[in-house]
């Protein structure tokens, strides 16, 4: 399965903000940016039954800018979304990674995300 998340990717590690009474929420700019991410999911992948076994993936990453950022804050964030969107039916279940750093490209950041069974 390929993915493609056009724009710049939003970290997913300290976006969920807690409340005095434990309440969990995400940042607003986190849970914009997921919304719209699993949006461009639904267009590019038809519903059907989601990963339920062992899998691995592939991300080829440009950056929009020279802004650096934490790889593995990415990673959680790609995480959050393909859970969110049905692809995978644990996030715990992506058992392989590797990351392909593809350089800058300011006028269209993305990453392309292979999915593939183990």
């Amino acid at each position: 399965m390929i993915i493609q998340l056009n724009g710049q990717i939003r970290g997913g590690k300290n976006s969920v903000k807690t409340t005095r009474s434990g309440h969990r929420y995400p940042n607003p700019v986190f849970a914009k940016w997921r919304d719209g991410a699993v949006k461009e999911i639904w267009s590019q992948v038809k519903p059907g039954t989601p990963f339920i076994l062992d899998c691995g993936a592939t991300i080829q990453y440009w950056h929009g800018d020279k802004i650096r950022r934490d790889v593995p804050a990415l990673i959680d964030g790609i995480w959050h979304v393909l859970e969110r969107a049905g692809v995978v039916k644990d996030d715990a279940l992506i058992k392989e990674v590797h990351w392909l750093p593809m350089g800058l490209d300011r006028k269209k950041p993305r990453a392309v995300i292979v999915l593939e069974s183990m």
